[in-house]
């Protein structure tokens, strides 16, 4: 066969065969995008797994990306624009590739929306106005060529601006501290013990330092998150953000925790698998 052999095989007398680790490697990565995790930190735990691409090196998005367009692995082969049933045997299921597909095409439209802006409003919902108590929308407006990004009180939007002494605040600010507060939280020894007693009761096996591992493994790569994956992590972790011209109170969401906690469990399984 001709092009770069894909993970998860190898050719033996000019037939595809499937070497079993790497196709648990593969199956790994279906399942966790077909679970809404975030390709980001997959990379960084694939490196921590000793998970490396076909070439020995570790693998990056493009690369990630390209095995789940590869139509090979649900047992097909490519010609041209087509694709046919092969002679070698799938690595995946129908099923899961649909679900992993609905899954990017989601992400690519929510990504196409935000880019409208540049930045998704990652308070969109959860951001409030401490005076009016009212929630506060997210609006944009270009300056000379320049985009200003605002969360604005709708009360404000409904009544007038003199209607609330708080208005608008700019929505890069807010976030900032908000994001802010979230990761000086996610290296507290707290919030460590508080997210893995949400997913104590589950009775799995994972260990507080398991926990502590994951959470402190996402602040030093905050940076390298896509926008919709910051702003998914944000709104997974915080109920309210309460906010006036003088200060801003973000509260955590209990069930964000668990959540989280049970998304580290099933990684922390795989891991171990």
């Amino acid at each position: 066969m001709g092009g770069h052999l894909p993970l998860g095989y190898e050719v033996q007398n000019r037939k595809l065969l499937i070497v079993p680790d790497e196709a648990e490697t593969v199956r790994f990565i279906f399942k966790q995008v077909a679970e809404g995790a975030s390709v980001t930190l997959m990379i960084q735990t694939l490196a921590e797994m000793g998970a490396k691409g076909k070439n020995g090196n570790p693998m990056d998005k493009g690369y990630i990306y390209r095995i789940l367009s590869n139509r090979i692995y649900l047992g097909e082969i490519i010609m041209g624009q087509e694709s046919f049933p092969g002679e070698h045997a799938a690595i995946i299921d129908r099923a899961i590739w649909d679900k992993v597909h609905l899954a990017l095409a989601a992400n690519t439209v929510q990504q196409r929306s935000d880019s409208r802006v540049q930045t998704p409003a990652i308070l969109k919902g959860i951001v409030q106005c401490r005076h009016c108590n009212r929630a506060m929308s997210p609006s944009f407006t270009r300056k000379n060529g320049r985009l200003y990004r605002y969360y604005t009180c709708q009360t404000a939007q409904k009544n007038g601006y003199a209607s609330c002494p708080t208005r608008t605040v700019s929505a890069g600010e807010i976030e900032a501290v908000v994001i802010g507060q979230v990761r000086t939280m996610l290296r507290t020894p707290e919030m460590i013990v508080k997210a893995w007693q949400a997913g104590e009761a589950e009775d799995d096996g994972i260990q507080e330092r398991d926990v502590a591992e994951a959470l402190q493994r996402l602040d030093p790569i905050w940076e390298e998150l896509f926008p919709v994956e910051q702003k998914r992590l944000v709104q997974l972790l915080v109920a309210k953000v309460n906010v006036d011209k003088h200060d801003v109170q973000v509260h955590l969401r209990a069930d964000g925790l668990d959540t989280l906690a049970r998304e580290l469990k099933d990684i922390g399984k795989e891991q171990r698998a």
